[in-house]
């Protein structure tokens, strides 16, 4: 896989939801609205990077935001694709929920949603892996 051309894609996206950064290592710690990641524009966009995306090397069978019927199979598209190609290159969407209080008149909690990204570590995830493992063994 061609990380250059990857990389420019992703700043492509970014670049798309007003995110603009130089380096990849720019991207840990970048705080995403989800909202803006709904957005039908933004998905229209990022289903138009699908064959940039395809040519970098990554196949449809790996990344199930590239198939052709994801707007209509996904509820989240736009979020997908994102969180797929960041994933790939050893970078995570983590989700953020941030509570502003409560609405008064109704009662319902208002919160905001965010995605940070944040870098992947090989061995941490070993680490998850191999504990849900251990805890599945326990249960036999």
């Amino acid at each position: 896989m061609d990380t250059e051309k990857t990389f420019k894609i992703i700043k492509e996206m970014l670049l798309s939801i007003n995110i603009s950064i130089e380096f990849i290592h720019q991207l840990e710690g970048i705080s995403i609205e989800r909202d803006v990641l709904l957005n039908n524009n933004i998905i229209t966009f990022f289903q138009s990077k699908q064959n940039e995306i395809k040519e970098c090397g990554y196949s449809s069978s790996k990344l199930t935001s590239l198939h052709t019927n994801n707007t209509s199979k996904q509820q989240y598209p736009g979020i997908n694709m994102l969180r797929q190609l960041l994933k790939c290159n050893n970078y995570k969407l983590k989700p953020y929920v941030k509570s502003m209080g409560y609405d008064y008149s109704t009662g319902k909690k208002i919160v905001y949603r965010y995605f940070i990204i944040v870098k992947i570590n090989n061995n941490e995830e070993l680490n998850n892996n191999n504990s849900d493992n251990d805890s599945d063994d326990l249960s036999t």
